[in-house]
């Protein structure tokens, strides 16, 4: 139950920091029309409110930026535990004749650098989303 709500508030976290960006050239679009159009006192009001929402867009995507980025290297650490379990776990139940042929320079490799690329991808993976 706890990995499906998990997998729910990063899905919630991404659609919202998505929506946010989406939204912030759009209200910047309409801050220009409203400064286009100066000559009414309302237009420089209006003006103002979307400023106000822009500047608030603007700090929701960056709360939101942040917990997906948390959100995304806490997935990497735990993807990189269970699979480093999972190779110790394997290592334990091989038997005499396997671990002989085995380095232990080979299992070094699978434990430090193969499983840290769990981690790489799934802070890259983030960064598709802005691009």
């Amino acid at each position: 139950m706890a990995n499906k709500w998990y997998l729910l508030l990063t899905a919630a976290t991404l659609f919202c920091e998505m929506g946010l960006q989406t939204a912030k050239p759009i209200i910047m679009q309409q801050i220009l029309l409203e400064f286009e159009n100066i000559d009414s006192n309302g237009s420089l009001r209006r003006a103002g409110i979307f400023s106000g929402i822009f500047i608030i867009t603007t700090f929701l995507a960056l709360y939101f930026s942040n917990t997906s980025f948390w959100f995304s290297f806490r997935m990497g650490l735990r993807l990189r535990v269970a699979v480093s379990g999972l190779i110790y776990r394997k290592v334990l139940r091989l038997n005499q004749k396997a671990l002989l042929s085995t380095a232990a320079g080979q299992i070094i490799n699978l434990l430090s650098t193969d499983v840290q690329r769990f981690e790489y991808v799934s802070d890259s993976a983030q960064l598709v989303n802005r691009r």
